[in-house]
C-alpha cells in the first residue's frame, strides 16, 4: 500500500461533505421539474458516499491494530455522541418553544425522547447520527466479514449491495433502524474496498474500462430515471422497487474512489480542510438552511433559481465554514466535543 494512500479518502470525504450540503439544498426545487429532478439525481442521496468512506476508514483504521470495543465506542461517544447531544437538544428545544412538538401530538417529554433517537425531526440532516450510530454499535460485525475468505465476503458484499439498491430511505428519515439497512451495502462496500488491496489494485490498473462502465451506466440510470422518478413513499412501500439514485451513487462511488486514488492522492487544501471539518458541517447546515429558508419566507423568496441556489450556498455553506471557525478559535482543543471537528 502506498504510503499517502489516504490523502484519496481523504479528499473524497471533502468532497463528498460538499455533495451532501447540496443534497439538502432547497433551491433546486425552483427549476422546472426536468431540471430539478436532472440535478437531484446527481447530488441526491449523496451520504451514501459519506457512509461509504466511514466503512473503508473503520476497517482501515481497525484492522492495523487490536481493536478495542468499548474503547471505540468511548471515542466515538466523545467526537460524535456528545456534538449530537449539544446540537439535537438545541434543535428540539427550538421545536419545543415553536410547539412543533404539538403538530406530533407528542409532550415536551416525549418530543425530546423521540427527537433524541431519530435526529431529525427539526433539523433535517441531524438524522445521520443514530443511524451511523448503529454502524458503531455493530462494528465488531464487520471486522468478523472481513476475515471471511474473499469469495465468500465478495458473495456477501455483492448481495447486501443489491438489497440496498431495491430500497429507500424511511419517510422523513425517522427510522434510523430503516436508515441503517438502507446504506448498509455502502458501509460494507467501503469495508470490502478497505479489506481486499488485490481488488483495489484490479481497479486502478483498469482505471479506463471503470471510468467507462461507471460513466455509462451513470448516464443509463439518469435517463431512465428521468421517464420513471417519483416521489420516496417510504422503505416499506418503496421495498423490491430498484432505486435508481442510489444505483447512480453506486457508479459515482466507484468512479470517484478510483479517480482520487489515481489522480489525487495528496495533500490538497481545500478539500482536506473541508474533510477536516466534515462532521461539523453535518451538524451545523442543518441550521443554516434553516436561517436561510426563513430568511427567504420573511423577504418573498427568490425568484430565479440559480441566484437562489447561489445565496442558500453563501448562507448555508460559508455560514456554516463560518461558525465552525469561530467555533474552533472560541473552543480551542475542545471543540471536537461540540462541534463534531
Amino acid at each position: 500500500m502506498k504510503k499517502n494512500y489516504l490523502y484519496s479518502i481523504e479528499n473524497l470525504r471533502g468532497l463528498a461533505i460538499l455533495l451532501v450540503f447540496f443534497t439538502h439544498c432547497s433551491s433546486f426545487s425552483q427549476f422546472s421539474p426536468i431540471i430539478s429532478e436532472f440535478l437531484r439525481f446527481i447530488v441526491g442521496n449523496a451520504t451514501t458516499i459519506f457512509v461509504f468512506i466511514s466503512g473503508f476508514l473503520f476497517h482501515y483504521l481497525q484492522s492495523k491494530k487490536k481493536f478495542n470495543y468499548f474503547n471505540f465506542l468511548k471515542q466515538k461517544l466523545k467526537f460524535v455522541g456528545f456534538p449530537y447531544l449539544f446540537f439535537i437538544t438545541v434543535a428540539t428545544t427550538l421545536g419545543v418553544i415553536f410547539k412543533i412538538n404539538e403538530s406530533f401530538s407528542l409532550s415536551t417529554l416525549q418530543f425530546y425522547l423521540w427527537s433524541f433517537m431519530v435526529g431529525g425531526s427539526i433539523v433535517g440532516p441531524l438524522w445521520f447520527v443514530p443511524m451511523i450510530g448503529l454502524y458503531f454499535i455493530t462494528a465488531p460485525l464487520f471486522l468478523i466479514l472481513s476475515k471471511l475468505p474473499y469469495a465468500i465476503f465478495s458473495i456477501i458484499t455483492f448481495s447486501i449491495v443489491l438489497l440496498s439498491l431495491f430500497t429507500d430511505r424511511p419517510f422523513n428519515q425517522y427510522n434510523p433502524f430503516l436508515s441503517y439497512i438502507h446504506f448498509f451495502g455502502f458501509y460494507i462496500l467501503g469495508v470490502y474496498f478497505s479489506t481486499f488491496s488485490q481488488f483495489r489494485i484490479k481497479l486502478l490498473h483498469n482505471y479506463k474500462m471503470v471510468f467507462f462502465l461507471t460513466i455509462s451506466v451513470f448516464i443509463s440510470l439518469e435517463i431512465l430515471y428521468l421517464y420513471n422518478y417519483n416521489i420516496n413513499q417510504g422503505f416499506f412501500a418503496s421495498l423490491g422497487k430498484f432505486n435508481f439514485i442510489h444505483a447512480g451513487k453506486l457508479c459515482m462511488t466507484v468512479f470517484l474512489f478510483v479517480a482520487f486514488e489515481r489522480y489525487i492522492n495528496h495533500k490538497t487544501k481545500y478539500l482536506s480542510y473541508f474533510s477536516n471539518i466534515s462532521f461539523g458541517i453535518f451538524f451545523v447546515h442543518g441550521f443554516m438552511l434553516l436561517i436561510f429558508s426563513k430568511l427567504m419566507n420573511m423577504f418573498g423568496g427568490v425568484s430565479d433559481p440559480i441566484l437562489s441556489l447561489i445565496l442558500e450556498t453563501i448562507i448555508g455553506l460559508g455560514g456554516s465554514v463560518l461558525v465552525i471557525y469561530i467555533g474552533k478559535k472560541i473552543l480551542g482543543t475542545r471543540s471536537r466535543y461540540v462541534l463534531g471537528c
